[in-house]
């Protein structure tokens, strides 16, 4: 699901708890923090206070960051001094198996849990270095990487690759897994070849590494 640039307040709200709600296992992030993408939206004080109450008492995420280039969204994460960034904090990933050099080891966002409130479209690529949760879809020809979990809290067709930096406990979560390809540190999975019998969601399903494979179950 898109969140469009003029959606109000409420129907905001509603979309994101619509999202969270259809999620199991949310437990696992309680107490966890994040970083807000909203990308082109105007966000003024009120409303990111009312997001922030939101993902904070109703789910136990606390935002501590917003990534925005609109002077009205940076100035309203000022007000609530919150870190801003011009852009996306990402992390250039060493191949698995290869530790980066101490002085050049990935920083930015590290153990934050990065929060984007919108679909990740065709040709979008994500890099971070933690946890990444998808408040929408993640498009065919994007790319979602991350050093911890992936949660997509709608249909997953991208390539999503949890953890990245070689953590084979990291797991890739969402409400309906149809990606081309999956990878968790080193190990990789393709999705099965269409059976033209059906094409409805499984349900959420979870995939992780279990006796040196990817397996996927049911969330």
């Amino acid at each position: 699901m898109t969140l469009p640039d003029t959606l109000e307040l409420d129907e905001l709200l509603a979309a994101i708890r619509e999202r969270l709600e259809h999620g199991r296992n949310l437990e696992l992030w309680k107490g966890s923090v994040a970083t807000i993408d909203f990308g082109a939206r105007i966000v003024l004080p009120d409303a990111l206070d009312s997001i922030i109450r939101v993902l904070k008492d109703g789910y136990g995420i606390l935002p501590t960051a917003v990534v925005s280039e609109i002077p009205e969204t940076r100035a309203a994460a000022d007000r609530l001094t919150l870190t801003i960034y011009d852009v996306l904090p990402m992390v250039v990933m060493p191949p698995v198996g290869q530790t980066p050099e101490p002085e050049k080891a990935p920083q930015i966002g590290q153990g934050n849990a990065l929060y984007i409130p919108h679909t990740v479209r065709s040709g979008q690529r994500i890099l971070h270095n933690g946890a990444v949760i998808v408040n929408g879809d993640v498009n065919p020809g994007s790319e979602v990487i991350a050093a911890g979990d992936i949660v997509v809290l709608g249909t997953l067709r991208g390539v999503a690759h949890a953890g990245a930096n070689g953590d084979e406990s990291s797991r890739i979560f969402a409400r309906s897994l149809r990606p081309p390809q999956l990878r968790i540190a080193s190990l990789y999975a393709r999705a099965p070849e269409p059976d033209g019998k059906t094409t409805a969601s499984k349900g959420a399903e979870c995939a992780s590494v279990q006796s040196g494979a990817i397996d996927i179950n049911p969330w």
